[in-house]
C-alpha cells in the first residue's frame, strides 16, 4: 500500500480528517464548492452506508460490482476466446487444408484455450477477492472518521455537555419530534445514540426510531447487495478454476465448451485430405 492509499484524506463539513496508520487527524478546512454531479454522487454513498465521509472512491468501488455473472471479464474473454476457436477452423477449411492437419491444430488450440480459461478464473478471483479486502479496509477508515469529529478530548468534553444541555432544555413533544426528525445527515456520535436511547427509556416508538436509524448510518459491508453479489461472482470464479470450460452468453444462458465434439461438427462433410500437409 502507498502512502497516498494509507493516508487519506477525505472532506466532512468544515473538517479535513486524515487516516494515517489507524491514527485519525481533525484540522478546519475551508468548504469547497461541489458540482451538482459530486452532490448527488455523494447523497447516493450517504444513502448506501449511511455515512456523511465523501468518499467517492468507495462509491466507484462497489459500483464496479453491480454486474453479473456474464459481465465479468473471463466470462467475456472465454465467449470470445470460444468464437475465435470456431472461426480458426473454418479459416483453416477455407484455406483447404488438409482435414487431419486441421484436426491436430484444433486439439492444440484447445489445450490452450483451457489453461488459458483456468488462469483468466483465478485473475477473475483475485481481482473480486481484493474487491472486498478494499471495500473492508475503506469502511473501517470510513468509520474511523464518521465517529471521530474532534481530535482534542477536551472539544470532545464540550461537545458532549452542549448535546446533553440541548436535550435538557427540550419537551417531550420537542424530543419525540428530534427523534422523529433523525436522517443520516444527522451524524450522531456514539455517545450521542446512547445517550438518546437513555433518554427514550421504555418508549417502544421511540427506541424503534433510534435503531432504525442506528442500522442506516452504521450499516456493515456486509448487507451490501454489491457485496452479496460479489460473494455470488467469487463463488463462480472459484468453480471456474477447476471446472471445464463454461461461460454465459448475453442473455445469461449456460454453454459448455466441448472441444472434440466441436471439431467434429466443424469438420462434418469437410473432405479435404493432403498427405504432404501431415
Amino acid at each position: 500500500m502507498n502512502g497516498e492509499q494509507r493516508n487519506q484524506s477525505l472532506q466532512n463539513g468544515s473538517y479535513k480528517m486524515v487516516v494515517e496508520d489507524g491514527k485519525v487527524t481533525v484540522t478546519p478546512e475551508q468548504s469547497q464548492q461541489q458540482s451538482e454531479e459530486e452532490k448527488a454522487l455523494i447523497q447516493r454513498l450517504r444513502e448506501k452506508i449511511g455515512t456523511k465521509v465523501n468518499d467517492l472512491s468507495l462509491l466507484y468501488t462497489l459500483d464496479e460490482a453491480n454486474i453479473g455473472y456474464e459481465d465479468m471479464d473471463m466470462n467475456k474473454k472465454t465467449a470470445k476466446d470460444v468464437q475465435d476457436f470456431v472461426e480458426y477452423i473454418q479459416r483453416l477449411k477455407s484455406e483447404r487444408y488438409d482435414r487431419d492437419y486441421i484436426r491436430r491444430q484444433a486439439k492444440e488450440k484447445a489445450k490452450e484455450l483451457e489453461e488459458r480459461y483456468h488462469n483468466n478464473a483465478k485473475e477473475e478471483l483475485n481481482k473480486w477477492t481484493n474487491w472486498q479486502n478494499e471495500v473492508i479496509k475503506r469502511f473501517k477508515e470510513d468509520r474511523l472518521i464518521a465517529n471521530s469529529r474532534f481530535e482534542d478530548p477536551q472539544a470532545e468534553i464540550l461537545n458532549r455537555q452542549n448535546f446533553n444541555a440541548k436535550l435538557g432544555a427540550m419537551t417531550d413533544n420537542e424530543f419525540t419530534n428530534y427523534i422523529n426528525d433523525l436522517t443520516i445527515d444527522d451524524q450522531l456520535s456514539d455517545y450521542e445514540l446512547n445517550t438518546l436511547f437513555a433518554k427514550a427509556g421504555n418508549n417502544d416508538r421511540l427506541r424503534s426510531k433510534l435503531k432504525q436509524y442506528e442500522y442506516n448510518t452504521r450499516k456493515g459491508y456486509e448487507v451490501l447487495p454489491e457485496w452479496n453479489n460479489v460473494k455470488k461472482l467469487i463463488s463462480f470464479a472459484k468453480n471456474w478454476t477447476k471446472s471445464d470450460v463454461r461461460y454465459y452468453d448475453s442473455k445469461g444462458f449456460a454453454h459448455t465448451f466441448f472441444p472434440d465434439e466441436t471439431i467434429l461438427r466443424e469438420l462434418k462433410d469437410y473432405t479435404v485430405y493432403d498427405p504432404s500437409q501431415r
